[in-house]
């Protein structure tokens, strides 16, 4: 038996490669971010494309076997070339991965403090109060410089309860607080134009929505806090979040690069429960999210002292998109309390461990997935090259142009984080494991509706889908390219013909409830459920059955979405470019200051200190 290659126990893998027939029985492969092709017999390429996961070159050797039954007499020989294809570069251990990235990635971008915390708010005086609660005494007040809350409401009435709330915190706060209205929002939009040549009906509706689309207008108070921190690192929070970390202090050390979210979802049967389950943490959120923004993938590598476990959770397919230049866009945390979902179907398709709790009795069943209590929290800290920002906060590396959200509709947030990958395919977004508390000013309930509707089909779903697909199908190419890009892209969206989105709805829908139905049925096989919860999720299923027929009469209505934002954000993008690139050239502080351009005497007073603070 031959001696072990040296660092044989190390675990290796293989980076994506292409390869090319050179002559007959060898191949010629080009490993991913490679200089030059190497050839290769065509077996052991055949071997290296087994090569997708972490193992030593044992457990290889033990795969390529049992995949191809031919090669049990040529062991030795496998494992030999194995060692060969270690040595050219073709298989990688995580210590050589690290190197590898270390050596072809650009420069970190300068760490830059959080300091301007914008808060959206419509509504909801209640909720907005225990979030100032919570930066009064959390961690978090020392940090913040200033805090601008967003505020969507419309009424006269609800923007009164607001000023008065904020001015009795004036006082007890060290932050200075700033609050913009739809009015400066429409304000601002007219001075911005005329400053930056945009065009000021489009600032309109990147700022304050389409008057004439019924759904919210979430997404315009995300772009405002876009616009306002032009240039800077900030972070976003809703008025029904507290700022105060929540979770398990050992859970904070490791990092790690993932290529799924994997967060665990646990369910509780009360208030008390919850909170008793889980520790405050003696951390500044605000703090720990500036740690991650602008870090590239090499950095963050070399902060860990274990190679190893900073890789293992990849595969070959997910270096793909861990580019050399890869920095951190965006950082989320758990959540605590509410999900903030419409439905719960999706309980039913969780990990079959997280669902035991409902196998004890029909009553705990029914009671944990009424009361919306839950802890969504991510398994340690992650970075990922894609992530669907289930998150009340929301820290956004804001210092080169960042594309806007589409204003009205459900789902900004996602959208955000598609529309971010379209024009940076490089993005990371990094997953920390502390939760902050969710609670709506309005306590909700799960129905028995709420349970037993089937995936369905939204304007967001079907705008994210198309988004997520243009990541990776244009080569490198400047900001301003990429967004001239993807302004086409939606145009052409806006203009396919209705026969084509419909098909497109359609497929989205089938796959949806095709998917949902597949995890539903393991979980049935798996759980081996009791009467009360079998009944359920065998009623779930037949409502996913139901096929295109039950949605029929959404589609449309969803197309016209659909069609509408995609035109509109088309046409209005390159105005967000200039306006844009004006915030960041005059500074937070004077965009600030144009917002309030006839503020009240507080609000002055407020905006000259804090004026006098970034200087």
């Amino acid at each position: 038996m031959q001696e072990p290659l040296a660092g044989a126990g190390h675990l290796y893998i293989a980076p994506p490669f292409v390869s090319w027939p050179l002559h007959e029985a060898e191949r010629l492969v080009l490993p991913q971010n490679g200089e030059q092709a190497q050839p290769l017999h065509e077996t052991l390429a055949n071997v290296l494309l087994l090569c997708n996961q972490w193992r030593s070159l044992d457990e290889h050797t033990a795969i390529a076997i049992k995949e191809m039954p031919a090669l049990q007499p040529h062991a030795q020989q496998i494992h030999q070339g194995l060692e060969h294809m270690v040595k050219q570069g073709l298989l990688v251990s995580a210590e050589q991965l690290a190197q590898n990235y270390a050596n072809s990635a650009t420069a970190s971008t300068e760490h830059e403090s959080i300091k301007t915390l914008y808060v959206r708010t419509f509504r909801c005086p209640q909720a907005l109060e225990r979030l100032l609660k919570s930066v009064q005494n959390g961690r978090s007040g020392a940090s913040i410089n200033t805090l601008v809350v967003i505020d969507d409401a419309r009424e006269e009435s609800d923007l009164e309860h607001s000023r008065n709330l904020l001015d009795s915190y004036r006082d007890k706060l060290s932050a200075n607080l700033i609050h913009i209205t739809r009015a400066d929002r429409e304000r601002m939009a007219d001075t911005l134009a005329t400053a930056s040549g945009a065009n000021a009906d489009h600032l309109q509706w990147w700022l304050n929505g389409d008057p004439n689309d019924p759904e919210m207008s979430a997404g315009a108070t995300f772009n405002t806090a876009l616009l306002l921190s032009a240039g800077t690192t900030t972070a976003l929070i809703d008025d029904d979040a507290q700022l105060t970390p929540i979770g398990a202090p050992e859970d904070t050390a490791a990092i790690k690069v993932a290529s799924d979210e994997n967060a665990k979802w646990t369910m509780y049967p009360s208030d008390e429960s919850m909170e008793s389950a889980w520790s405050t943490l003696d951390l500044d959120p605000l703090a720990a999210h500036s740690r991650w923004l602008g870090q590239s993938l090499s950095t963050l590598a070399e902060q860990t002292p274990q190679r190893e476990s900073f890789w293992q959770s990849i595969t070959s397919a997910d270096l793909h998109w861990l580019k050399p230049n890869a920095q951190v866009k965006i950082s989320v945390n758990g959540i605590l309390g509410d999900p903030g979902t419409g439905s719960a179907s999706w309980l039913y398709t969780l990990p079959t461990e997280q669902l035991a709790p409902w196998l004890e009795s029909e009553e705990s069943y029914r009671r944990l997935t009424s009361q919306r209590l839950m802890a969504r929290q991510s398994e340690g800290q992650k970075v990922l090259p894609h992530h669907t920002l289930l998150s009340p906060l929301v820290g956004v590396d804001n210092r080169q142009l960042m594309p806007p959200t589409f204003p009205n509709g459900r789902g900004e947030d996602l959208l955000f984080a598609d529309l971010v990958c379209c024009v940076y395919p490089e993005s990371l977004f990094a997953q920390l494991p502390w939760m902050l508390k969710h609670e709506p000013e309005q306590k909700r309930k799960f129905d028995q509706e709420d349970l037993l509707t089937p995936r369905s089909v939204s304007a967001c779903q079907v705008l994210a889908e198309y988004l997520h697909k243009l990541r990776d199908t244009i080569p490198s190419a400047t900001t301003n390219t990429r967004l001239q890009w993807l302004g086409q892209s939606l145009q052409a969206l806006a203009e396919a013909p209705n026969e084509t989105l419909a098909t497109d709805y359609q497929c989205h829908l089938t796959s949806n409830r095709a998917n949902m139905s597949s995890e539903v049925m393991n979980n049935l096989r798996t759980l081996q459920p009791p009467p009360y919860l079998a009944a359920d999720m065998q009623q779930l299923l037949a409502n996913c059955r139901q096929g295109l027929a039950s949605d029929q009469q959404n589609q449309q209505q969803v197309l016209n979405q659909v069609r509408d934002r995609a035109g509109h954000y088309s046409q209005a993008l390159n105005s967000w470019r200039l306006a844009w690139e004006h915030c960041r050239q005059i500074g937070e502080a004077n965009t600030l200051e144009m917002a309030l351009k006839a503020p009240d005497a507080n609000n002055r007073n407020q905006l000259l200190s804090f004026l006098r603070l970034r200087k």
